[in-house]
């Protein structure tokens, strides 16, 4: 699958699975903590930075490591949250390439805060997306081709979409497949170009999140909604909210896209 998010040539793991790995290490904590299984627990992520591109050639052998710190509120006092970090080694060189906080549940509940997400005023052809973030760089495989309905508003920084859940193999288990939540990540870009795709002129990919909070279940497909909007202190900001079956079970605020190099940013 990861060989379907190719930037440049060059395959590269995809933000949504450093995101999907924080989500499967804390579950796993959780159960090894109370002695049982819990494979559908909320998640949280605050301040997700995604440091530098984890590149992967088919002939080189990459060693991935995640590791989980407790944030302790005092000696012996802990407060859920954990530090989470991302590292790999190209057989020469450890590189930092993702680290966050991460916990099981949440201390912002999102399953109350339920939206009806509706189509918006103008239809994105989800072909001439693709083809667009082709000519500046990410090319997407099928696994990564999932935005359907997409529409934006052509007035506003908004977009929507639906995404249907991909086939889960055999031993695997996902609150969100990390396919889904690339593509949440990117309605970003067609929000900030208010669906005109032709005003995109570079590529761009996620940098910093600073709330993220994850639910699973059992549902065959998501609506999205993602707006950016310009904050005075912290600059062009995102936030996404997905939606099924009556219930929210993806929130982001506070996400940011980095252009890049040779990207000229006239949108996102």
């Amino acid at each position: 699958m990861v060989s379907d998010h190719v930037l440049h040539g060059e395959v590269v793991f995809p933000a949504a699975g450093y995101i999907a790995m924080a989500g499967e290490a804390i579950r796993q904590l959780n159960i090894l903590n109370n002695q049982r299984e819990s494979s559908s627990e909320v998640y949280s992520i605050q301040n997700i930075r995604f440091e530098s591109p984890l590149m992967s050639a088919s002939d080189a052998a990459i060693e991935v490591i995640s590791s989980l710190k407790p944030i302790e509120l005092a000696d012996g006092v802990s407060s859920g949250w954990y530090n989470f970090t991302v590292c790999a080694c190209d057989g020469a060189k450890w590189t930092v390439h993702c680290k966050g906080c991460v916990r099981a549940g949440s201390d912002y509940p999102i399953s109350g805060n339920y939206k009806e997400i509706r189509p918006l005023p103008g239809v994105v052809e989800p072909l001439r997306w693709y083809r667009t973030v082709q000519r500046c760089g990410l090319q997407y495989g099928r696994q990564f081709q999932r935005l359907q309905d997409i529409t934006a508003d052509p007035l506003d920084h908004a977009a929507a979409a639906t995404v249907y859940q991909p086939e889960m193999q055999n031993g695997t288990y996902y609150a969100i497949h990390p396919a889904v939540i690339d593509q949440a990540l990117q309605l970003i870009g067609i929000a900030a170009s208010k669906g005109k795709l032709h005003t995109i002129s570079g590529a761009y990919i996620p940098a910093r999140i600073e709330r993220l909070v994850v639910d699973g279940g059992t549902w065959s497909q998501i609506s999205f909604e993602a707006q950016t909007f310009q904050d005075k202190e912290k600059g062009q900001q995102a936030k996404i909210i997905g939606t099924t079956e009556g219930h929210t079970i993806f929130s982001l605020e506070g996400g940011v896209l980095a252009g890049l190099a040779g990207s000229s940013r006239t949108s996102p």
